[in-house]
This record gives C-alpha cells, sequence and structure tokens, in this order.
C-alpha cells in the first residue's frame, strides 16, 4: 500500500484523465499493475506517469474523451441525491473524478481504470434505459406456457439464491426477466420457452425457462 500512496505531482485531474485515456488507446484495454499482461503490455497507471512527464504527446481528443469520462463519474453525485448507496469503487471514483489535483499514486491506479469502467457503465446505462422504455406491454396471461424471442439485456447472479436472474427484451419490445441456472451474456439474442408467472411492474415474470434455440 506504500506503493500506491506515495506523494507525487501534483498534477491537475483533467490532465490525468486525458493519460488516463491516452493509456487506454495504446493498450486497447485496461492492464493492471502485477497482471498476467504486464510482460507484453505497460501497465496503464504507468503508461500515465510516462505522459504526465511528457503532455505534450496528449492530444486535443484524449482531453476531450478524459472530460466526458471525469463528467460521467462526477455525475454519480446524482445519483446519491436520489437514494442510492454507493459502492466502494464508485465513491473512490466520484471523490478522484471530483479533485481539483492528483497528488498519489493510489488516486492514479483508480483513475486509470475508468475508462474501461466508462465504457461498460454508458453500454450498461443503454440496456438499462431500453428496458424503462421499452413499450410492447406485458405477454399473455398468467400461466399461459408461450414461446419468445428474446434479446438479453441484463444477468445478474444472486450469491443468496446460487441462480441467475435475466432481464430481456422480446422481438416485440416487451421486458420479460425469469431466473436461469446460467448466465446468458448481455446482446445474446434466444428462442425461450416458459411459462408466465405473473405480470409485474412494466414487465412480465416468466417460469421454468428453457432456451429452445
Amino acid at each position: 500500500m506504500a506503493r500506491l500512496t506515495k506523494q507525487i505531482g501534483p498534477y491537475s485531474t483533467e490532465t490525468v484523465f486525458t493519460a488516463a485515456i491516452a493509456a487506454q488507446l495504446a493498450n486497447k484495454e485496461y492492464v493492471k499493475i502485477g497482471s498476467a499482461y504486464d510482460k507484453k503490455k505497460k501497465a496503464n497507471r504507468d503508461l500515465i506517469m510516462d505522459y504526465l512527464k511528457n503532455p505534450e504527446v496528449l492530444t486535443e481528443q484524449n482531453r476531450q474523451q478524459g472530460s466526458e469520462v471525469q463528467q460521467y463519474f462526477q455525475g454519480l453525485t446524482f445519483k446519491m441525491l436520489k437514494g442510492k448507496m454507493l459502492g466502494g469503487f464508485e465513491q473512490a471514483a466520484l471523490d478522484y473524478s471530483s479533485l481539483s489535483e492528483v497528488t498519489n499514486l493510489h488516486e492514479i491506479s483508480v483513475i486509470a481504470s475508468l475508462p474501461e469502467v466508462y465504457e461498460e457503465s454508458v453500454k450498461r446505462d443503454a440496456r438499462n434505459r431500453r428496458l424503462e422504455y421499452a413499450s410492447g406491454g406485458f405477454v399473455g396471461n398468467p400461466k399461459d406456457r408461450v414461446s419468445l424471442d428474446i434479446e438479453v439485456i441484463r444477468s445478474n447472479f444472486s450469491n443468496t439464491w446460487q441462480i441467475y436472474f435475466i432481464s430481456a427484451l422480446t422481438t416485440e419490445d416487451q421486458p420479460v426477466f425469469f431466473s436461469y441456472r446460467e448466465a446468458m451474456n448481455p446482446g445474446v439474442k434466444c428462442r425461450i420457452s416458459g411459462t408466465i408467472k405473473s405480470h409485474r411492474e412494466n414487465a412480465t415474470q416468466l417460469n421454468r425457462v428453457k432456451i429452445v434455440d
């Protein structure tokens, strides 16, 4: 931990986010310190430190993209205002994106991971909006046995029940959800059969779901 909290800089937070974008583009992924990639690629955090020492290599496009990422995580404040709890990583992302200056390696390490987290978060947010604004209504009636063509939107594992909870949209833009023994990745399209258990808010709950094709 001493190595991570080593004092550096200070560097403007905007410049660090700019460098984080450049590092993500260079590696095409987030490479963590001590990961298996270390022998093939330089960790994003170390690339950021290189760029901070040579800021002339950073581009205006890097700066614009870095600003988008920084503003996204600053926006987590609104999540808190709505009464939602932030996890430890989300809180750190909010705290560090709101700094005026970055002064230690731990802050650099967290910010280094944020461009990739941002990419995944934007995709997740878009998927969640699709569920929220789905206009197809309910499927059938309770106890009906149905076959549906779906696109998986969300797949969450429950440690309590040791099962996956799947949210999906039918080809008619009807939101459905069900439990399943295996993960189903977002974006997967398949045909399922199941029994309608109930209608909940804007979604149809299915039971005894099987993948047909």
